[in-house]
């Protein structure tokens, strides 16, 4: 007798890791959502959880998991493109010893 743990990983793990790859669009980000889909879905099984339709319930963790990486992936990436904007702004201290400076020669001028 198959045990839903075994339904999941035989029947759902490849359909997953499709799902996966299209909202990836790569291989790397598809196996590592793909693991943390079916985590979750494990450890839930494991903590007593009986659904009554697996297909649905399954599915609902995907979108859900998905969701999170989705989220997850947008703020990385406003932080990265936080830090990338601060590499191309000039360093302030040049600036300041460029005003400096031309003071200097404006008193020089004097």
């Amino acid at each position: 007798m198959q045990t839903i743990a075994d339904e999941i990983i035989n029947t759902f793990m490849p359909q997953i890791f499709y799902f996966s790859l299209k909202k990836t669009s790569n291989d790397y980000d598809a196996e590592e959502l793909t693991q943390e889909i079916m985590f979750e879905a494990l450890k839930t099984l494991n903590a007593g959880s009986e659904p009554q339709n697996v297909k649905a319930w399954i599915w609902k963790i995907a979108r859900n998991r998905y969701s999170r990486w989705a989220d997850h992936k947008a703020q990385s990436r406003k932080l990265l493109d936080m830090d990338e904007l601060a590499e191309c702004l000039p360093d302030t201290t040049d600036i300041n010893d460029d005003i400096i400076k031309a003071e200097e020669v404006d008193l020089l001028h004097i």
